[in-house]
């Protein structure tokens, strides 16, 4: 506890380096910031918002720090592309115009590429979160660099909000990357992920929080997640005999079931069968308030950390900076500053990953 004469030095701009590095460290700033005549012009990197305007929250320090981070991996992988001579263009990057495009096309379009058959692949996951996983990997597959955290980088004590982003695109044609706010439910995610994916397709870049948005690109990306998830013929036959086996069962007991056969949340299911008019939409509200803030139960529970650095990385890109390291093309220390790990940390995650390299 500081003594009265401390105060008044701190009020009178005396302080000691001890101080001086917390005041640093709690701005968020370089240490040397704190002797300069006047604060340098910070310049953040940036993102179309494509987040509902009237109940956003204003974008924190967080994200813009998840973004930088994000953003210095791609541009290390686009070196590496560059580097091996594979630097090609991704021709699903920008493939179609949201202006003039269906939604349902769109998403047709999507599974095609991923080689992913909803009909028949969806009964073989009993999982969301296998589901999920499942998704990812093919899509990484394709050469999107999909990046999963709940924090700042690694750090714990940095948690994300989903009331301010649930994920965002960038469009970079030979990188384009993909991030998934894990704070949300494994269900929510699922959709999110696919949300984002279009804004691929669509070629524009931006930060998201679905679902309630008056953003014309926003619903059309809604709706190309949402045909992918549920198509039309395939969720009202699921519906109407789910109403047939349980006609006095109530809407809400039907939405539960709809939304755990297809592995995505209550108000994604809510909102689909308002729009085939099999529910009215009222209903939208009550799920909604029920849905709201509604956060992953296996957040931030411990368990091996191993586990999270591939998926807080890109797990494409984790195996491509592993084994850049193993072969020495990059130090260690580089690749320690890449996945945001200590340098022991780097060759313990090699010795748990190799076998799947």
């Amino acid at each position: 506890m500081e003594t009265e004469e401390q105060i008044e030095k701190f009020v009178n701009g005396i302080i000691n380096k001890t101080q001086a590095s917390r005041i640093a460290k709690l701005a968020n700033i370089p240490f040397g910031f704190l002797f300069l005549d006047k604060p340098p012009e910070i310049t953040r990197p940036t993102l179309p918002d494509f987040r509902n305007t009237q109940q956003a929250v204003p974008l924190s320090t967080d994200f813009y720090d998840t973004l930088e981070d994000i953003n210095n991996k791609i541009e290390w992988y686009r070196d590496f592309l560059k580097k091996e001579d594979i630097f090609n263009k991704l021709d699903f990057v920008g493939r179609v115009d949201y202006k003039i495009s269906e939604p349902e096309y769109v998403a047709q379009n999507i599974a095609k590429s991923i080689g992913f058959n909803i009909e028949t692949d969806l009964d073989s996951f009993k999982e969301e979160s296998v589901y999920f996983k499942n998704l990812v990997t093919r899509f990484e597959n394709l050469g999107i660099l999909i990046f999963q955290n709940s924090i700042v980088k690694n750090n714990t004590k940095k948690p994300l909000s989903v009331n301010e982003f649930r994920g965002f695109a960038i469009t970079d044609d030979y990188a384009p990357a993909v991030f998934i706010n894990t704070k949300d439910s494994k269900s929510a995610q699922i959709f999110t992920l696919l949300h984002e994916v279009a804004h691929l397709w669509i070629g524009k870049e931006g930060v998201s929080n679905w679902p309630d948005n008056d953003n014309a690109m926003e619903a059309f990306c809604n709706d190309v997640a949402a045909h992918f998830l549920m198509p039309n013929d395939m969720f009202k036959q699921k519906w109407q005999k789910e109403r047939e086996r349980f006609p006095n069962s109530d809407i809400y007991d039907t939405i539960n079931v709809i939304s755990r056969k297809f592995k995505v949340s209550r108000l994604a299911t809510t909102i689909k069968a308002v729009k085939l008019n099999l529910i009215a939409s009222s209903y939208i509200n009550s799920v909604k308030n029920q849905h709201n803030g509604q956060q992953s139960k296996k957040a931030n529970t411990g368990g091996d950390p191993y586990r999270s650095y591939p998926l807080r990385n890109s797990t494409r890109l984790t195996k491509i900076i592993l084994t850049q390291t193993i072969n020495q093309h990059i130090l260690i220390s580089e690749a320690a500053k890449l996945l945001n790990l200590k340098s022991p940390s780097v060759m313990n995650l090699y010795s748990k990953m190799k076998d799947n390299i």
